[in-house]
């Protein structure tokens, strides 16, 4: 049995996911329009694509700094 902290394991799934989701920002803008082709795609609707992509991040990142009760 391990007597190690349980808080190892959540700083490293901690590190996994936040390793993961890097990878997957970086990845989207240069892929997408590979997505765009693949789909079948306009531009006009990659570009929404692309857009609500970064706005969900918006909301995200302004969700994450609302003060905590």
């Amino acid at each position: 049995m391990s007597t190690a902290s349980p808080w190892i394991h959540v700083v490293r799934v901690a590190a996994a996911i936040a390793a993961g989701m890097g990878v997957g920002r970086c990845v989207y803008t240069p892929i997408l329009p590979l997505m765009q082709g693949q789909a079948g795609l306009s531009a006009a609707a990659g570009a929404d694509l692309a857009a609500a992509n970064y706005a969900g991040y918006l909301v995200g990142a302004a969700r994450a700094s609302w003060p905590r009760r």
